[in-house]
């Protein structure tokens, strides 16, 4: 019995010890932009935030609370903990400047329609744009019907050449059902029947 209720006490203190602090730590490092501003900035804004209201306090209460150790690290603690929320107002502004941007391309474009951007689209090259949302991601394409995509044609990635960072596309208006736009291509079957085989003999051509 008395094992038991030891385990109990033991596990309900580390969740509510554990919960709320870590929730207060999170916040806390949101809030001085940690994760979005660079480090060197923040820690540059505390050590002068800190040392700016450390020379106050001795400058103003030095007489007051006297030569001390007691006194002097109580006046670094709390210096430093005001200068958190100091840090805080000038890191907000700055959260934009260093907001990161994660590239998309590799397998994550297959399947999507891209335009092309070169002359022409052969077994060997080939360019075209994909809708990033952002400029645009332009990317090196290979088709193996030659002849059907010129500048301006749809095309929809069906696979991705990781070793050669290649897409290999399909003109798109030849997927399409004549009455509407649904798409009638079988991406995974058109790779495995057709696709595949060529492109194996291709790129034993070019080694």
């Amino acid at each position: 019995m008395d094992l038991d209720v030891d385990a109990d006490v033991d596990g309900d203190f580390d969740v509510d010890a554990d919960g709320p602090s870590a929730g207060i730590m999170h916040s806390l490092m949101a809030a001085i932009g940690l994760g979005t501003v660079p480090v060197t900035i923040i820690g540059s804004i505390v050590t002068l935030a800190a040392w700016f209201l450390s020379f106050a306090a001795v400058y103003y209460l030095g007489p007051m609370l006297g030569t001390s150790v007691f006194a002097g690290l109580g006046i670094v603690v709390v210096s430093f903990v005001l200068s958190l929320p100091i840090t805080s107002v000038f890191t907000h502004p700055l959260k934009g400047i260093f907001k990161t941007h994660t590239h998309t391309g590799g397998q994550t474009l297959v399947g999507k329609l891209c335009k092309v951007t070169s002359g022409s689209v052969t077994q060997t090259f080939g360019q075209a744009e994909v809708d990033d949302g952002g400029a645009g991601l332009l990317v090196s394409i290979r088709c193996e019907t030659e002849g059907l995509l010129k500048r301006g044609s749809r095309a929809l990635i069906i696979e991705y050449n990781a070793e050669q960072d290649i897409y290999f596309v399909e003109p798109y208006d030849n997927l399409l059902a004549d009455d509407d736009d649904e798409v009638v291509f079988d991406t995974a079957q058109a790779t495995d029947d057709a696709v595949q085989p060529q492109r194996n003999k291709q790129l034993e051509t070019n080694e």
